[in-house]
């Protein structure tokens, strides 16, 4: 249970944007070591027979990455690894110096594109997938729906989500029940053993599952009192955890919110279960007048945002795909 609260925790931290104040001082590896890193990449790259101009494109792409996650705008002294573009920059000798024997370096892209069609994008259904604002897990056969909005964090034992520019958070895990024990007994023993206050809750039946709903208070190390609305759910002799966790002062606001998402818990049938597959690279080439946005909605059906259909296809964000480009997007399998 600590786990889960801390996960839960971690993701009010990072919405709050903390954490970063001594990352400096403790950097394992120097701006040097990166730059070293990135010249032995060209050198093994070419020796190897791989075109060394791949390495400033892939440097490029994080790059286009960066500048588009939620992170851009830490600044450059503070950040762990040297800047996409700076990397770029310093790795060109190493490049210019790798194409300068008599070697040729052969590419084709259209191999390239053939093998990567197909291959899965994203989440595998069978440790949990986000399709809209649910929540699936194929492999344990449940669901829930998340608030509008909200990104989710998929771990290999829990699943944490944040409320987008806020400090609200929600966590998912799978708990141990005591042998002989109710859902009641595990959710007042654990909640007491974490140090949290009940103030309300009680015995329920979610979607025709076993369930205790309840609401609770306490301290999060480094955070201090929160609020918090859990449900314990017992699906296909397994019990999960699902809490949604607010600053105290903020958890009025969010209680509605947290109930409906923790209400919506819900099992799968094998046949639901099954029909749920991965997303998939596919193939499309670019007609006169599509935009990564057309692209995006028609092709796609929105499960790519466009800025990362061009990053992907290795274009800036703000260009437009050519007619006749081959283009690697994402459909639904």
């Amino acid at each position: 249970m600590c786990a889960a609260i801390c996960a839960a925790a971690a993701a009010i931290l990072i919405a709050q944007g903390g954490g970063t104040g001594l990352g400096l001082l403790l950097l394992r590896n120097s701006r040097e070591d990166e730059a070293q890193a990135d010249g032995l990449g060209v050198r093994y790259a070419s020796r190897a027979g791989w075109d060394p101009a791949g390495i400033p494109r892939m440097l490029t792409t994080l790059g286009r990455i960066e500048e588009t996650s939620d992170s851009k705008g830490v600044p450059n002294w503070l950040a762990t690894h040297p800047q996409p573009e700076d990397r770029v920059q310093r790795v060109q000798a190493a490049v210019r110096e790798a194409e300068a024997g008599d070697r040729k370096f052969k590419t084709d892209r259209d191999a390239y594109l053939q093998r990567m069609k197909g291959l899965v994008w994203g989440d595998n259904p069978e440790q949990g997938i986000v399709r809209g604002t649910s929540f699936l897990h194929k492999g344990l056969r449940f669901a829930f729906d998340l608030p509008s909005g909200w990104s989710i964090q998929n771990g290999q034992t829990q699943a944490a989500a944040k409320q987008p520019g806020g400090q609200s958070a929600m966590v998912l895990e799978q708990v141990r029940r005591p042998q002989g024990r109710t859902i009641e007994d595990t959710a007042i023993i654990t909640m007491q053993n974490a140090g949290f206050r009940q103030v309300d809750g009680g015995p329920a039946t979610i979607n025709g599952l076993q369930a205790y709903l309840g609401t609770y208070v306490g301290a999060l190390r480094n955070f201090g009192r929160v609020q918090m609305r859990l449900l314990f759910v017992r699906n296909n002799q397994s019990v999960y955890f699902v809490a949604g966790i607010a600053p105290i002062d903020e958890y009025p606001n969010m209680s509605a919110t947290f109930s409906r998402s923790l209400e919506s818990f819900r099992g799968m049938s094998a046949a639901d279960a099954e029909r749920l597959q991965p997303n998939r690279i596919d193939l499309y080439t670019a007609r006169e007048g599509d935009t990564w946005q057309s692209i995006a909605e028609r092709q796609s059906k929105g499960i790519i945002k466009p800025a990362t259909l061009a990053i992907m296809n290795g274009h800036p964000v703000n260009d437009q795909p050519p007619p006749g480009e081959r283009l690697k997007i994402v459909v639904d399998d």
